[in-house]
């Protein structure tokens, strides 16, 4: 499972990949579909980022590249 947290954020906010280090793709998305944030992490299990975002409701979309599975949650920026 993925945790986000915290969620709602001020912008700060950390993705807990669960107990096993995995490369994914990440990618913010916007309520229009527009991506604003994309990244390539290889092995990690934790990643923080500190994004300037309006304030909102945006889509972080984690693509494990190995097993080839996405999952998508929602972030809301406050």
């Amino acid at each position: 499972g993925v945790n986000i947290y915290p969620n709602p954020t001020l912008g700060k906010f950390s993705i807990k990949l669960g107990n096993k280090k995995m490369k994914v793709l990440v990618e913010i998305v916007n309520v229009v579909g527009e991506i604003i944030y994309s990244a390539n992490s290889v092995d990690v299990d934790n990643l923080s980022l500190d994004l300037n975002l309006q304030d909102g409701v945006y889509f972080v979309k984690l693509i494990n590249v190995e097993l080839q599975k996405m999952s998508v949650s929602k972030l809301i920026k406050q």
